[in-house]
């Protein structure tokens, strides 16, 4: 892999001054909420460099930057194979534009970056480490090519989507947030009080010809559940400010040993967090800490999904993880994730797929 230097400025001149249970599916149409108020006035970013990702191979950028599955705010916009994104990291708020070259065995991820004032060598070599582990560019997944090519069970899917990784722009926090919005809630909802929480926390920012709009930090929301109310997301605002108050603690190291941690280690943390039961561990596992093998709990939408997708009609979760851990052992979420994701696309593409009444085409 490269270094990941930004081009065309002079490192020693810098001054110092994070966004899918799944990345975050929903199980739904996407709609981006436009609120009826003025948004405030964006924020410029310049370009502070550019580099250029050299993924372990295999590695599909459509399979993994495109989530036909995911749920959709305003930080993000998607045009064919090109992607930008706001990323928040502590009190700085870069905007970023993606583009791939799609080749699964000699991937290319060309990164452009964009924020205020100037990063050292030091902070511009952490900003790239930190998009290497969010888009999981440097798993070996060769073992379970092999392992797919020769398992019967829905081989054809899996095969198309080989190389795509779960990935997730979003910090922790982030992710959470976004998680806690949508329980209980359609889309359109979801979307709405996002953008809402955008309004009233976040920066909207300019970058590349495009304004997105940029997290807040977790202290925002501290002793915040009242104002938080009064933006219309329920039940939420408690669960919003617990884990908040609780992300919020000072410890900027907290996520990074979470990284550390063993499959069973990281799911006993992850449920001493607020807000976080049994599936959302589950999604956070695979598709935030890439555990690809960490499959212990079907929710019962999932449950429903992959009834039909096994040909299983009367197997229970139980049933199927067991199933799942027979079929692709070591890969046991990381299998379940890509057939997934080709039921999505099945559908975005119009083609028969096993989502029919139970989720509504894209």
């Amino acid at each position: 892999m490269t270094s990941g230097e930004p081009t065309g400025t002079n490192l020693s001149e810098r001054r110092s001054t994070h966004p899918n249970p799944r990345m975050v599916p929903v199980h739904g149409s996407v709609s981006t909420a436009r609120s009826s108020r003025l948004p405030r006035p964006s924020r410029p970013l310049r370009r502070l460099g550019r580099t250029v990702i050299h993924p372990t191979p295999p590695y599909s950028y459509r399979g993994s930057f495109v989530k036909p599955s995911h749920f959709r705010t305003t930080d993000r916009l998607e045009q064919g194979l090109a992607c930008w994104q706001t990323l928040r990291v502590g009190r700085r708020v870069f905007g970023l534009r993606f583009s791939g070259n799609d080749d699964l065995w000699r991937p290319e991820i060309e990164v452009s970056v964009y924020g205020r004032g100037t990063l050292t060598r030091i902070q511009w070599v952490h900003l790239i480490n930190l998009l290497r582990r969010r888009f999981d560019t440097q798993s070996d997944l060769t073992p379970f090519v092999r392992l797919a090519r020769r398992t019967p069970r829905g081989r054809r899917s899996l095969l198309r989507w080989i190389g795509s990784r779960p990935t997730c722009a979003y910090s922790l926090y982030e992710l959470l947030v976004i998680l806690i919005c949508l329980q209980n809630a359609q889309v359109g909802r979801t979307a709405r009080m996002m953008q809402r929480l955008f309004e009233a926390y976040g920066s909207l920012v300019r970058f590349d010809g495009r304004s997105l709009w940029a997290f807040w930090e977790p202290r925002a929301l501290v002793g915040q559940e009242c104002h938080l109310r009064e933006l219309r997301v329920g039940y939420r605002a408690r669960s919003l400010e617990r884990l908040s108050r609780y992300l919020a603690r000072g410890d900027r190291t907290f996520e990074d040993r979470l990284w550390e941690l063993s499959d069973a280690e990281l799911a006993a943390a992850l449920r001493e967090i607020p807000g976080v039961g049994p599936a959302t561990v589950g999604g956070l596992m695979l598709d935030y800490f890439h555990r690809y093998d960490a499959l212990a709990y079907l929710p019962p939408w999932d449950t429903k999904v992959f009834r039909r997708l096994l040909k299983q009609p009367d197997g229970s979760s139980a049933d199927l993880v067991a199933l799942v851990h027979r079929t692709w052992p070591g890969y046991s979420m990381l299998a379940l994730h890509l057939l997934f994701e080709d039921q999505f696309w099945r559908m975005r593409e119009g083609r028969p797929n096993v989502l029919t009444g139970l989720a509504r085409p894209q």
